[in-house]
């Protein structure tokens, strides 16, 4: 699991749990919720309204794109 914040108050949760060459993890589903559930408590504004968990290629760069312009404006 990663999370990137700044403290305007907008984050980014993702959470992967399949990778192509190895086994699936066990936890980053939950891990992800929980974070996601964490930072909205503490008044986040997470992008994609919610953890970005098990996004293919184009919706990771879609989700830190978001991220990268919700860190300009």
């Amino acid at each position: 699991m990663e999370w990137f914040f700044i403290e305007a108050g907008v984050a980014l949760v993702i959470g992967n749990a399949a990778y192509l060459h190895t086994a699936p993890l066990i936890n980053p589903h939950n891990d992800a919720r929980l974070m996601a559930e964490a930072l909205t408590a503490a008044g986040f504004q997470l992008i994609g309204g919610g953890p970005v968990v098990d996004a293919d290629k184009p919706g990771m760069e879609h989700a830190i794109r978001a991220f990268g312009a919700a860190l300009r404006s």
